[in-house]
């Protein structure tokens, strides 16, 4: 996977799994990897899953 690295820069949205956010916006030093998960998330302005993007952040790693 190949992971961009957000350093300093803030986090414009929550992250969320489902309802609960995990990533609050203004978050720093989040690495991300653009459609780069094994899941699917629907997309409505595409109108198709497509795959979800995985976050790391404080060590921990997300898929939304």
């Amino acid at each position: 996977m190949k992971f961009y690295n957000m350093g300093n820069k803030p986090l414009t949205y929550d992250v969320c799994c489902k309802t609960k956010v995990v990533i609050p916006a203004g978050t720093t030093n989040v690495k991300i990897a653009f459609r780069q998960s094994h899941l699917t998330r629907w997309d409505e302005d595409l109108k198709k899953m497509v795959p979800m993007n995985v976050y790391i952040s404080g060590g921990k790693v997300y898929h939304a």
